[in-house]
């Protein structure tokens, strides 16, 4: 009771602490709010200082630009004065240009007038001798002349006279009409002259005038904008005022709703804090002590703590560095130095003989260990020359590489195949069986079933499974959903085992389904569900003995073909809805939950990964990354992203039992091919996760969505031709690996027992057949009377 009362003590001491601690507290956060507010109002005040300050600035903007604007219109009218001055000038100097032509042409026509003068005086003159001579001649001649020869002259020279007194007459009056006309031109030049300066001095009258309204006109447009401007300044203050007032409304009312809220917030957090210090007080004092029924004495109560939520243990940092470094150093260090040494032991042992082999397609058998390589094709060399002729230049390296690549394409087939598959394989669960298998018994890379079928499960559980994990996991080990490939991944085996067993395999499941339908003589074909609890069907056995249980292989195939082909349509809808798992379970763990609310989608995925295991991957080795894809995606919630990488890990890890089942039972290990791919495979893995982090989660479904529709198309399209001619797409024959004795013996006792035809199964037959031929004669008798009763008509009774 002592040390109760000392504990309870301690506890008042500690709580009065606490309280005193958080009144401090209390006061520190008061103080510090009003630093806040403090703060916040030096904030604003310094805030409305630069608004008035830029206010200023704007108000001597303005003042500028317009002291600026009234020196340019005075600029402007100074340019215009100047501009008429050299106008009134140019035409001043234009008039005094004018008038000194016309003095000049006055001047000239004087000169011309009296050089005019001097000609005619000179002509009369030259005319007055010549009449003269002329007279003197004429007097001669007459005084030689008779009388009538006299008056004859006479007679002409006045007829001549009078014809140039007459010619000079009408010269005369010509002239008088081309002065007078003269006259009239110039008089009617100098009116013309007249009024084109009175309408010249009309015209600029108006101009002036219509220039000094334009000028009115224009100062009272930029008085009227001046106006507008200011109006709509005036009025973008206002509205500046206003949303300044109502934003500082608003953030003070969110100030007070924040401070409110964070009250709510503090208040509610304290009482959670309280009741969560409650409740660590009443464990505490439960914890305390308990009575140990096995012990028989009081022990410390234990303390179960069953609400934690479980954590991915991927995302510890420490473990992802961890595994990145080691996924690098197995990548770069590793891998290559040892793929080298293999290459130095095949040389050394066997030379290049079967590489080129391989390459030239001259050797199916996919094991070097039980039987010989034949012997590769030599290339052919220059004959030799004969006696006397010169010798040919010798054949380089490059010309016979060439020549070799030429006659074996399979040299760069390979090696592209190889990197295609690195690189698509391991960027979506792609189901690639569907498609090397064809590719390399198309090739002839194999031809028999064990070989396709071991050569693609090793592609794929190298190029994925291990090559791939690194790049991976180089790339981020946290993309992985570590407990689903722990937990499926042996389960998935668990159903690739049951499918290869005898008696259990899908192929034996459907010839025991056929047994059991077979129609014993005493089973009625018509009348069914049947005898002895066995649902005895005979649509369905006919359909089975129509049916070729040979091309199961081909089926399956198609199958899946068809399911990938509306897969298709799924992820493409899922592209614009925000994933696959948009509303499907979703979750942030891969499908873990507290309290174990996911059970039943695990058992889910648990049932899909054994029956892909079983039907599947044990028949055609191909399906279990797309299925583990979609399981991810709709039951358990998983991103797209890291449902990819999981799926694309779990379908190659699918592939481990199948190789160790191959070469346990048939001894094959594809040694030389594989060491033709890795390299090629190495390369394309390394560049996988840097294609699938440039695309992004919308970037990987719309390629997916193409994968998925061209492979599942190309499948189905492949397995239809050859159906539609009775045969399978590739011949591979469905066999049970192996047999267990005790699961035989039980088959043969209980289920493939013949059960023997007795008597008594005689007489039921026979007893079933007479009921149904009553049953026919009654049924046709009641026919005939309905027939009669129609053609006679009713019967009356009186």
């Amino acid at each position: 009771e002592e040390e109760k009362k000392k504990k309870e003590e301690e506890k008042a001491a500690k709580d009065e602490e606490k309280k005193k601690q958080q009144e401090e507290a209390a006061v520190k956060k008061e103080e510090e709010k009003k630093k806040k507010e403090e703060e916040e109002k030096k904030k604003e005040e310094e805030k409305k200082k630069k608004e008035e300050e830029k206010k200023k600035e704007k108000e001597q903007a303005a003042e500028k630009s317009k002291a600026d604007q009234e020196k340019k219109k005075k600029e402007q009218e100074k340019k215009q004065e100047e501009k008429k001055k050299e106008e009134e000038k140019r035409k001043a100097a234009a008039k005094q240009d004018q008038d000194k032509r016309k003095a000049e042409k006055e001047k000239k026509d004087q000169e011309r007038k009296k050089e005019q003068d001097k000609k005619a005086a000179e002509q009369k003159k030259k005319k007055e001798a010549q009449e003269a001579e002329n007279k003197k001649k004429d007097d001669e001649k007459r005084a030689k002349m008779s009388e009538e020869q006299r008056a004859k002259d006479d007679a002409k020279k006045a007829r001549e006279k009078e014809r140039k007194e007459e010619e000079d007459r009408r010269k005369e009056e010509k002239r008088k009409i081309a002065e007078e006309k003269k006259k009239e031109q110039e008089e009617y030049k100098a009116e013309k002259e007249k009024e084109r300066k009175e309408r010249e001095e009309e015209r600029k009258a108006y101009m002036d005038e219509r220039k000094k309204e334009q000028d009115e006109y224009k100062k009272e447009r930029e008085k009227e904008k001046e106006e507008e401007r200011k109006e709509k300044e005036a009025l973008r203050q206002e509205r500046k005022k206003e949303k300044d007032e109502e934003n500082r409304r608003r953030k003070e009312e969110r100030k007070v709703q924040q401070a409110r809220e964070k009250q709510r917030r503090d208040k509610r957090n304290e009482e959670r804090r309280q009741e969560r210090e409650e409740r660590r007080k009443q464990r505490e004092a439960e914890k305390e002590e308990e009575w140990d029924e096995e012990r028989g004495q009081m022990v410390a109560k234990k303390n179960w703590e069953w609400d934690k939520e479980l954590e991915d243990t991927c995302y510890d940092e420490k473990g992802h560095k961890c595994c990145q470094a080691f996924a690098y150093i197995c990548y770069f260090l590793i891998i290559p130095p040892v793929f080298v040494l293999l290459v130095y032991i095949e040389w050394e042992l066997y030379g290049w003989g079967r590489f080129s082999a391989r390459f030239g397609g001259h050797g199916y058998n996919l094991t070097d260990f039980n039987q010989p390589s034949p012997a590769p094709k030599m290339m052919k060399g220059p004959k030799m020359p004969r006696p006397g002729q010169p010798t040919p230049a010798p054949i380089t390296w490059e010309v016979i590489a060439a020549e070799f690549i030429e006659e074996n394409p399979l040299t760069w087939v390979m090696p592209c195949i190889g990197a295609l598959f690195g690189v698509f394989c391991n960027i979506f669960p792609m189901a690639p069986g569907l498609i090397l298998m064809p590719l390399f018994h198309e090739l002839s890379i194999a031809k028999t079933q064990e070989e396709l079928v071991i050569l693609s499960a090793w592609l794929q559980f190298i190029g994925s499974g291990f090559i791939g994990f690194l790049a991976w996991m180089g790339r981020d080990v946290r993309l992985f959903i570590c407990r689903f490939l722990f937990l499926m991944t042996p389960i998935g085996w668990l159903g690739y085992g049951v499918g290869i067993m005898k008696q259990f395999t899908f192929k034996d499941f459907l010839l025991l389904i056929y047994e059991h339908n077979k129609m014993r003589p005493s089973d009625d074909p018509k009348a069914y569900p049947a005898n002895d609890g066995v649902y005895k069907d005979p649509e369905l056995q006919k359909n089975y003995a129509d049916a070729d249980i040979d091309l199961l292989h081909t089926y399956l195939r198609m199958s899946l073909g068809v399911f990938m082909t509306i897969m298709s349509f799924i992820v493409f809808i899922a592209l614009f809805i925000g994933g696959v798992n948009r509303y499907c379970c979703p979750s942030r763990t891969g499908g873990t939950t507290p309290g174990c609310k996911s059970f039943c989608q695990w058992l889910i995925c648990m049932v899909c990964i054994f029956n892909t295991g079983w039907m599947f991957v044990a028949n055609i080795g191909s399906g279990m990354g797309i299925f583990s894809f979609f399981l991810l995606s709709m039951f358990l919630g998983v991103e797209t992203k890291r449902a990819l990488c999981t799926a694309i890990m779990m379908g190659a890890h699918a592939q481990i039992p199948e190789v160790i089942a191959q070469g346990y039972f048939y001894s094959e290990v594809p040694y030389i091919r594989l060491m033709l791919f890795t390299p090629f495979l190495w390369f394309g893995a390394l560049l996988a996760p840097a294609f699938s982090f440039c695309g992004g989660p919308c970037g990987d479904l719309f390629f997916y969505t193409l994968v998925l529709a061209g492979v599942g198309t190309a499948t189905v399209a492949l397995a239809a031709i050859h159906l539609q001619k009775e045969k399978e797409d590739i011949n591979i024959e469905i066999t049970p690996m192996y047999s267990n004795p005790e699961v035989n013996k039980w088959f043969d006792e209980n289920i493939y027992r013949p059960e023997p035809v007795t008597a008594q199964d005689l007489r039921e037959a026979e007893f079933f057949r007479a009921q149904r031929a009553r049953e026919e004669a009654a049924a046709a008798a009641a026919a005939e009377r309905e027939a009669a009763r129609a053609q006679n008509g009713p019967r009356f009774m009186f």
